[in-house]
This record gives C-alpha cells, structure tokens and sequence, in this order.
C-alpha cells in the first residue's frame, strides 16, 4: 500500500510561514501543560468515544505497519538505506494504533490532524530519501502529529507535553521537528481539496 502525493504549496511568502511557524516552535504553548486522563467514574473510558478519535486511526495505523514492515525487510536485504536521523535505538514494543490511541487520549487535537500527519509523512518521504521502518515510524508518527496539531488545532500544548506523550526527551522532539520543517521546506499547507482526496483514499480502504 502506498499513500497518495499531492504537493500544493503555501500561497503567500516563504518568510511569512517561517515567522508564523517560529512562532509556534520557539513560542510558549498556547495551553498550559497538563495530564490527559482516560478514567471516568473509576472505570476506562472507550477510546472510540474520545472527542480527539479518528475512525482512520486503523487504515493509518494498517498502511504505516505495511510501509515499515516493507522497509525493514530492505534493510535486511540491502543493509542501512536513506535518511537515518528519525531512526531510534530500537524498535517501541508498543503498536502504531495504540500509539496514536495514547495520542488520542492526552493530546487532545483535533480529528484532522491525523489525515495532515500522514500528508506530511508523504511530503517527507518525497522531498528526501528515508525509509520507513519500525525504527522510525513511531517518531515520523509522533512528528507528524506535531506539526499537524501546530498547524492546525488553536490550542496546542508544548514539545515537553508532547515528548512526554510520544516517550521521547524534549531535546529530541525539537530536533525531530527542526529537521523535519527543515526537509519539507516548511511546506505545512494543506489545501481542503488535498485532503478531501486523503479522506477518500482512507475511506476506500475503510470499505475494503
């Protein structure tokens, strides 16, 4: 499975985006830092129910599995290939749906950031030459929904609440985004049209 590539740029100057985003990056988050929470009444709450789900968590969560599965097995046959400053040590034992679920429940974003995440996964993957694998994917993952939430939600928390989501240091979440902005080309647009064509294509797996 491949994800769709739809490259629309901002309208307007370069530096206008640089500033807008340095903002938000070097700025003060514009919600204090807080814990999310997943009790209620002493018992789980279902994380389908949560305001901040997506029902593409699942076909997101399918297609970065067999993109990294894929990587991974050209790695085994071709040894280290690409870009390998996302990768970690190794390999999180925990699944990319219940990643993005932990991401769901104390993130509190906005449904749309998942969809802009996997636009800006594909805008990576274009504009450089990493490999998806299970060394990388839950950092791409996490930095995307970054970026996305940033980008999109007004009320966003900071790179030290999201680090601590995502089991990353702080220092490593402002790097993975400093060279992500970086690789993109601050391209952080997304135009309604671009994404209705993502939706679609998730909606099509969704019925398979």
């Amino acid at each position: 499975l491949q994800f769709l590539y739809f490259i629309e740029y901002t309208v307007g100057e370069e530096d206008a985006l640089r500033t807008w985003w340095a903002n938000r990056f070097f700025g003060k988050a514009s919600k204090a830092t807080g814990t999310g929470h997943m009790m209620s009444g002493g018992r789980k709450v279902d994380i389908k129910t949560h305001e901040s789900y997506s029902s593409y968590i699942p076909v997101i969560s399918q297609l970065l599995t067999s993109l990294s599965k894929r990587g991974d097995a050209q790695v085994k046959q071709k040894g280290p290939l690409g870009h390998g400053a996302y990768d970690g040590a190794k390999t999180p034992s925990i699944t990319l749906e219940d990643y993005m679920n932990r991401w769901v429940r104390y993130s509190f974003c906005s449904k749309e950031t998942f969809v802009l995440a996997v636009v800006y996964i594909d805008r990576l993957s274009h504009k450089t030459d990493i490999v998806i694998t299970s060394l990388n994917v839950h950092r791409l993952l996490l930095t995307s929904l970054v970026l996305a939430a940033k980008a999109r939600d007004d009320i966003y928390y900071s790179n030290k609440y999201y680090a601590s989501i995502g089991g990353i240091t702080t220092k490593e979440m402002n790097r993975l985004e400093a060279m992500w902005l970086t690789d993109i080309d601050w391209d952080v647009y997304v135009s309604p049209e671009q994404y209705h064509r993502y939706t679609s294509e998730f909606d099509s797996h969704n019925m398979v």
